[in-house]
């Protein structure tokens, strides 16, 4: 998790209600409306991973909330975890106490749990009225310790999920029309060449185009549409796409971020899948389960079968641990691509969408 720190690179202690509550838009990506999240607490006092539900609107729906938070949180082996419900005491409540019945199946302890609507919250834990008031606590997320430092490192809290779904977007106007004619360019040209060079030539075009790709975000600067195109095109070759995954060690989740998200942001609509698989991932990896989570349902949206996307979507639904991810040996996963490559080179060829959408 992107844990916030504070000046001196420490860690900020999230110890009081307000701390957590500051700290979880930061950890989320955006300010949660409706909402039941719980924060798993790990051995050492941390935040490992934070799943979110949307608040049910049926008594089914709460056994679901339920059984898969106790699910997820037993599967992790936390020995805690706080719980935060956002809205009111109707829509909360119902779900809050199935959730918290739920864990105490369990050797999980719930070190809080909170309600909170209206710049107010109230505990769920705690019956003293002279810490926990009946009108509720006002609190301030955004003058809060936490809200600043990460503020001041670039984290950035959305307003709600829709503006993290809106960050992935695709382009439209003149940007589209500039990819849509780049992409069937780059379709010309690798039907081309499919016919003229050999399978090896793939692999090795692929980790080149790569490296150009890496250093127009390193430079910030925008890609020409040209790149993108291309690079769309040899992500279609699933040996292209797993080894370009492999540069989060060597370039870090904010450089990898910046240029998947890109990506999918402007490809034809065909071409999506494979760069919004691998943004899934990563974000996955980084314990950024919300983006994870929009980026993989924009591979589904275009291929529901897509396999990569379909693992991912069921690991942010069965709670993989993000830490189990982080401990990818990518230089070594690399190095495995590359031998298969030489190995197997069709697996590098592209395999171009049949036939191109022109919405």
């Amino acid at each position: 998790m992107n844990i916030p720190t504070g000046p001196d690179g420490k860690a900020i202690v999230l110890s009081a209600p307000s701390d957590l509550l500051a700290a979880l838009p930061y950890l989320l990506g955006f300010h949660p409306v409706l909402s039941l999240v719980a924060m798993s607490i790990g051995h050492t006092g941390s935040v490992t991973s934070v799943i979110r539900y949307d608040l049910p609107d049926s008594a089914e729906g709460v056994d679901q909330i339920a059984a898969n938070c106790r699910s997820v949180l037993t599967r992790e082996r936390v020995p805690a975890a706080v719980l935060i419900g956002y809205g009111s005491g109707g829509r909360v409540t119902p779900a809050m106490d199935a959730v918290r019945e739920a864990l105490r199946e369990t050797d999980i302890k719930i070190v809080e749990a909170l309600r909170c609507d209206g710049g107010r919250y109230w505990s769920y834990t705690c019956s003293d009225l002279g810490c926990c008031p009946v009108e509720g606590t006002p609190y301030d997320v955004t003058t809060h310790q936490v809200a600043v430092e990460a503020v001041a490192k670039g984290v950035v809290a959305l307003p709600n999920r829709d503006a993290l779904i809106a960050s992935l977007a695709p382009v439209s106007g003149a940007d589209r029309e500039e990819m849509r004619q780049a992409t069937a360019l780059a379709r010309a040209r690798a039907h081309g060449l499919l016919r003229t060079q050999k399978d090896t030539y793939w692999f090795t075009e692929g980790l080149r185009h790569i490296e150009v790709c890496f250093s127009h975000v390193e430079a910030n600067r925008e890609l020409p549409a040209d790149d993108v195109a291309w690079l769309g095109v040899l992500l279609t070759g699933i040996q292209i796409r797993d080894v370009a995954m492999t540069e989060t060690a060597r370039r870090g989740y904010a450089v990898c971020r910046r240029l998947w998200t890109e990506v999918v942001r402007r490809v034809e609509p065909e071409y999506v899948p494979a760069p919004a698989t691998n943004l899934a991932f990563i974000a996955l990896g980084a314990g950024d389960g919300a983006f994870a989570r929009v980026a993989v349902e924009r591979a589904l949206a275009v291929d529901p079968e897509y396999r990569f996307a379909r693992l991912i979507s069921f690991g942010l639904d069965v709670g993989i641990p993000p830490a189990q991810l982080a401990e990818v040996d990518w230089a070594a996963q690399a190095q495995v691509i590359a031998e298969l490559a030489a190995k197997q080179p069709l697996g590098a060829r592209p395999i171009l969408p049949p036939h191109p959408t022109t919405t």
